[in-house]
């Protein structure tokens, strides 16, 4: 009877230490370096291009592009932004975003967060930056923390 109780509660101590070292590595972090950062983002994160499924990345640049309006595909300019992509084994891939909200600054370097979408009739990707973010991860499987969206109208 000894045994079992003693093995009982060497079984839930076990669980503990599992659940503690797993929630260890789920804690509010800021990150003052790069390297540091798109470490935790391609550790913590897939980094793979899939549809719908946000991604993590720099901008690299961003302007205005009247070219929508010159082809009649809309009556705006849009604000494109070319992002450095965090992929996963250390991959950085250059995309080109859209970001919905025009009046925006984005300038390069700005951590940002992505939006891919897969046109199955077209084959093609096409991505839409959501947010603006600091370099600051909430914990509790929360992602970073915003500071612009523009996902919202």
């Amino acid at each position: 009877m000894i045994y079992v109780i003693a093995l009982l509660l060497l079984g839930i101590f076990v669980v503990l230490i599992g659940l503690v070292f797993k929630n260890k590595n789920d804690i509010y972090q800021e990150f003052t370096d790069f390297d540091t950062l798109v470490n935790f983002i391609q550790k913590k994160y897939k980094c793979e291009i899939q549809d719908q499924v946000p991604l993590y990345g720099f901008v690299h640049r961003a302007y205005i592009s009247n070219d929508e309006i010159k082809l009649g595909i809309s009556d705006k300019p849009i604000l494109c932004v070319e992002v450095m992509l965090l992929l996963e084994n250390k991959k950085i891939q250059i995309i080109e975003s859209i970001c919905p909200r025009l009046n925006t600054e984005l300038k390069e370097g700005d951590f940002i967060a992505v939006l891919p979408f897969y046109n199955l009739r077209h084959q093609i990707w096409s991505y839409v930056t959501l947010a603006k973010l600091y370099s600051i991860y909430l914990g509790n499987n929360q992602g970073f923390k915003i500071q612009e969206n523009y996902a919202k109208g």
